[in-house]
């Protein structure tokens, strides 16, 4: 195949690549999830569990990587996975996760072409559609695919020859276990279903033999190739779908997007020719050359390594991901020939637009030579091998990289404006001018992001006004960029960086930390106070809080103008906060306002109600608001019980935040009925957490309005911390990683939009003031969009035991306001039982009361004190109505007593019960326990 044909070939890959479309629903799902990945736990060597805890990867430590190739998806005999690739025209295929789980009965479904009979839109998403001639995957176009494949990898472009890892123990082996997605899936009306690496099954399309997870296969890495119907402006796109326990992609998805229907007819030679760019671009993406990938990458100590930041850059004003540390940040700086003073306010920019792409790309106008930029190119270059290995993952292998020329030597001045300014360094010695010409298909096909943007357009080295070419004496020079010699490739092109490459601790130390930090059982010291509180009620206290005296009423009555007086000025406050709701409105809700003014106004009512039965003695009143203090001090006991579990379930908050955010399996400090029962409180709980980390730690920064140009689909006209990276297809990975999209808490944390409540705006200062945790407002901003779900996961934490920490003491308050309305409904109970106390009739009475001891147990269990009672003096009424003569009580009171007889003479009054009642004289016919005592009149 000519020069001229695989330029063009590689022109209209990069055109694909460059002008829309979306991510893979699983690149979605990991760039919304802080980069979670469906993890896969492998053993290395004899470390701790097998783990891979190398603190420094080196040529010594690692091997070449193993790859296994997996076709199962493009042959229909082998295919598992329905409705994922065309093999028959007409046949019914989905796109993403369509609200709707099975085909349609008829039609050609809700997925757009850009034409009749063309591409599929690139923003269709969760839709259903009828296959088309160009979509289908004959054998023979699936047999083209395959040697395409294995000759890049293996063959003539020797792919697997560019990195190292520290290999797998044994067989590579996949689990069967849920989605690791399954909040977000569940969310959508999709089932969490356990399987053999089922997030590449469902969210990949990859048919997943069920050897790899019985057996195993002897490779580090797995590369499934898949042919969904193509996407208009896509040629293909890269994602991984598992990992291993630090975080390393175990299995890579090379979707393949543009049309297959011509392979067949062409030789292998010009097949690998024309697909070799794209298939490396993609593969690298599976390897972890993402956004995501560069956020999250970790330390040998599981800590985020920080290796780019967001940096605002002019031309269009914007804010744009740099290299800031690392080894690719160190080679660019010497490739650029930028001085370490510098460099280190500048970086190595990745790309601004176009919007799709973003940030998972080198920038085009400064890096348009390599592979990972649109640049019409296929170089890998040494940035791009030390950019791999600052994920901790790969040892690279630098004599294996090509050279680039676009930007070299041009200076700090050239990266900080992207090309806009370039500088005439003219450092390369050369035999004559015509060696300054540059690489010559730099203008064919020309860019047009670079004719408008760059110095000197797409090429900069034309002629020597440009290129930089001087004579002195007899030597030339020209600028080190232009320097070009067909076949001869500059020096310096496989240099290594000097800095060591740090192994990645993967993210469970983090986390575990955190789980650490979990409250365990200090909240139960609530509900065992609360239990103890009627038994305080016994004995002495019983006695002096809920006497059976005349004191009673006395005790009632105070109780009713305290907590009526302390009613009425919570109403009055609410009343007045109703009507300045400005001065609370960021502090609490109107509706909040409303129903403290309501409750207390009502409270005030019911105490007013039980003052005046007291003093009126209204026997029903009185009955009627001691079952109603019982029936709420036993509700809000229950509530008590109910908020402590709920407390202690707030551990499983932090637990499922990271489960959910990590894909790793946290056990649950909660028993599994109530946790089942209490799923939907705790959804909410966490969904008011995640709505109050928006609300607090959004950095205004990024609500500067950009233009509308410049947001990709699905987006408005507000910034968001991260945006659409080429070939995205659902919405669920971008938005589980952003904390600043729409979708971020629903996916998150289960709970449904209409259960999500933003809090008012003033608990940001309340928990910056009053949290033990040191949660400062203006940091927490500070890090919102660079460390992601991390920076979201610590709020959790700090959140979690921000409630813990106050809610000992506010349900202490509770369990305090069961104790008042019981020693308020007993005094009220006990005003009642004199209320019933009437004189008994007749001149001369003799009353006898007879205990059983079935009668004496029944006594007891009332808690009674039948010593006391049978002990008591008895009085008789003299002449001025005042107890005056002590009656004979027959039988041996403390062993054998049986009767009790008590006589008087005259009419029995008021005065006589009342004068009894002050000596604690138990009579047997005052009402006291008419449930136990049998009286009868002689």
């Amino acid at each position: 195949m000519s020069a001229a044909t695989f330029l063009c070939a590689l022109s209209a890959t990069a055109a694909l690549r460059s002008e829309g479309g979306h991510l893979p629903l699983i690149s979605r799902l990991q760039h919304e999830a802080s980069n979670a990945q469906p993890l896969h736990s492998q053993a290395y060597g004899k470390g701790l569990l097998g783990r891979r805890r190398t603190t420094v990867l080196t040529h010594e430590n690692t091997k070449r990587i193993r790859y296994q190739l997996n076709f199962d998806s493009l042959y229909v005999d082998t295919n598992t996975v329905s409705y994922t690739t065309c093999f028959e025209v007409g046949a019914w295929f989905r796109r993403g996760l369509p609200a709707q789980q099975t085909p349609p009965l008829s039609g050609n479904g809700d997925c757009l072409r850009t034409s009749p009979g063309d591409s599929l839109q690139a923003n269709n998403e969760g839709c259903w559609g009828r296959c088309l001639a160009t979509d289908v995957v004959t054998p023979e176009a699936a047999d083209a695919m395959v040697a395409t494949v294995e000759d890049i990898v293996f063959g003539s472009a020797n792919f697997q020859d560019y990195f190292a890892v520290q290999p797998v123990q044994g067989n590579l082996t996949f689990a069967v276990a849920p989605s690791t997605y399954g909040t977000a899936l569940q969310s959508k009306g999709y089932a969490n279903v356990a399987g053999c690496a089922v997030d590449c099954k469902v969210l990949s399309g990859v048919s997943v033999p069920s050897s790899y997870c019985e057996g195993g296969v002897e490779a580090d890495v797995v590369l499934s190739v898949t042919k969904p119907p193509g996407l208009a402006g896509i040629a293909g796109t890269g994602s991984s779908c598992a990992a291993d326990q630090e975080g390393r992609p175990l299995m890579i998805t090379f979707e393949w997007h543009k049309s297959v229907t011509e392979l067949p007819s062409k030789s292998l030679a010009q097949n690998v020719e024309e697909n070799a760019a794209l298939t490396i671009h993609e593969i690298l993406h599976g390897l972890g050359f993402s956004n995501s990938q560069f956020r999250y990458a970790r330390n040998a100590q599981g800590e985020l390594k920080h290796l780019i930041q967001l940096k605002p850059v002019e031309d269009p004003e914007d804010t744009v991901w740099f290299f800031v540390k690392g080894r690719a940040y160190e080679l660019a700086q010497e490739y650029f020939g930028c001085p370490n003073s510098s460099w280190a306010a500048i970086g190595l920019p990745l790309m601004g637009q176009p919007e799709v792409g973003r940030g998972s790309h080198w920038s085009t106008r400064i890096m348009r030579d390599d592979v990972m930029s649109y640049g019409h190119s296929a170089t890998v270059s040494g940035i791009t091998l030390a950019a791999m290995e600052d994920l901790g993952f790969y040892v690279a292998n630098y004599s294996a990289a090509q050279c680039m020329y676009w930007g070299y030597q041009q200076g700090c001045k050239f990266v900080s404006t992207r090309c806009g300014k370039g500088y005439e360094d003219s450092s390369a010695e050369v035999d004559d001018k015509n060696q300054c010409k540059g690489v010559p298909t730099w203008d064919n096909p020309p860019i047009e992001q670079l004719a408008q943007k760059c110095e000197y357009g797409n090429d900069p080295c034309s002629d020597s006004s440009r290129n930089g070419f001087r004579q002195v004496g007899s030597q030339k020079y020209c600028n080190a960029q232009c320097f070009y010699v067909a076949d001869q490739p500059r020096s310096g092109c496989s240099a290594a960086p000097s800095s060591a490459i740090e192994g990645s601790g993967g993210i469970g130390g983090v986390y575990s930390r955190l789980l650490d930090q979990l409250m365990n059982w200090e909240v139960w010291i609530i509900p065992a106070l609360l239990v103890l509180a009627p038994c305080l009620l016994l004995g002495p206290l019983q006695r002096l809080l809920c006497p059976r005296t005349k004191r009673c009423a006395t005790i009632a009555n105070v109780l009713s103008v305290v907590v009526g007086l302390v009613a009425a000025i919570i109403c009055g406050f609410s009343c007045y906060g109703w009507a300045n709701y400005g001065v609370l409105e960021a502090f609490v809700a109107t509706s909040t306002v409303i129903t403290f003014a309501i409750a207390s106004f009502l409270i005030f009512l019911f105490a007013c109600a039980a003052f005046a039965a007291v003093i009126k003695r209204w026997r029903k009143t009185l009955l009627a608001g001691f079952w109603l203090l019982m029936l709420l001090a036993v509700l809000e006991a229950l509530m008590t019980i109910f908020l402590s579990y709920w407390v202690y379930t707030m551990d499983d908050v932090s637990a499922n935040q990271i489960n959910v955010i990590s894909g790793t399996e946290v056990v649950s400090t909660g028993d599994n009925l109530i946790r089942d029962w209490l799923s939907g409180p705790l959804d909410v709980m966490e969904g008011i957490i995640c709505k109050t980390y928006q609300l607090c730690c959004r950095d205004p920064t990024i609500d500067i309005s950009i233009p509308a140009t410049n947001v990709s689909a699905g987006f408005n006209a507000t910034g968001f911390c991260y945006t659409a990276e080429d070939g995205e297809l659902s919405d669920l990975s971008t938005a589980m990683q952003d904390p600043s999209s729409y979708h971020f808490c629903p996916y998150v944390t289960g709970a449904a939009q209409n259960l999500l409540i933003t809090p008012p705006a003033g608990i940001c200062q309340v928990i910056e003031a009053l949290s033990s945790t040191g949660f400062n407002q203006a940091q927490c901003q500070a890090r919102f969009c660079p460390d992601g779900t991390e920076a979201y996961l610590v709020f959790v934490n700090t959140a979690v035991k921000f409630m813990q920490e106050y809610a000992l003491p506010f349900l202490g308050t509770i369990t305090a306001l069961v104790f008042v309305q019981l020693v308020w409904g007993y005094n009220m109970l006990n005003v009642r039982r004199l209320a019933l106390t009437k004189p008994a009739e007749g001149s001369l009475r003799r009353a006898s009361a007879t205990f059983s001891d079935k009668q004496h147990k029944h006594a007891a269990r009332s808690q009674l004190d039948l010593s006391s009672m049978y002990s008591a003096q008895q009085w008789s009424m003299g002449a001025d109505g005042t107890p005056s003569e002590q009656v004979h009580i027959r039988g041996t009171v403390a062993t054998s007593c049986r009767y009790a007889v008590v006589q008087s003479e005259g009419e029995p009054s008021a005065r006589f019960y009342d004068h009894a009642r002050k000596r604690d004289a138990p009579l047997m016919l005052n009402g006291a326990a008419p449930d136990v005592l049998q009286s009868s009149v002689h």
